[in-house]
């Protein structure tokens, strides 16, 4: 028997939220923990089912994953990575989803240590209502998912996280 692939998801809106579902569908192989800092985020992921469980404090959520999404505003990013940077475990593939990449990337070669891996990366979406209440499994479905993995990038870092955006519905498309 294999171990479950643990994904932490940091940021429990919409994006967060919908991402955990799309992977709770896979839970007999994957083990989904979120965290927010807001408990009404919180307590909707868990109303949701939107993973196995929901983790208040940050370290905890993502300490054992071999994945992260980073579900958050790109001002709260540099603080995050500051936190988990070295907490992660290495090996460990980091995506994020802000809408911008350059200081995200710098932040994390700043950041983290050279055994962890971020591929920016950002959905393309129309969302027409953006609060959790519009989260589900399928909103990533057949949706373009920007990759954008730094020059260095190790490719075998670059196939897991677009399997990681397959395994959400979407389809990686790289820049």
């Amino acid at each position: 028997m294999t171990d479950k692939l643990q994904v932490g998801i940091v940021g429990l809106g919409l994006l967060g939220i919908s991402a955990g579902l799309a992977l709770h569908r896979y839970q007999e192989r994957v083990t989904v923990v979120g965290h927010d800092p807001s408990p009404e985020a919180s307590s909707a992921a868990k109303r949701l089912g939107a993973g196995h469980r929901t983790e208040w404090n940050l370290i905890s959520a993502v300490m054992n994953a071999d994945r992260v999404i980073l579900a958050q505003p790109v001002d709260e990013l540099y603080n995050t990575l500051k936190a988990i940077g070295g907490e992660l475990k290495a090996g460990c593939v980091v995506v994020d989803m802000a809408e911008v990449k350059g200081p995200v990337m710098a932040w994390a070669a700043e950041l983290l240590p050279k055994e962890v891996h971020l591929i920016g990366g950002h959905p393309i979406l129309m969302v027409e209502n953006p609060s959790v209440d519009a989260a589900s499994a399928d909103l990533f479905e057949k949706k373009l998912f920007c990759l954008t993995p730094d020059a260095g990038c190790e490719a075998s870092a670059v196939r897991l996280a677009a399997d990681l955006v397959e395994a959400m519905g979407a389809t990686p498309f790289f820049l």
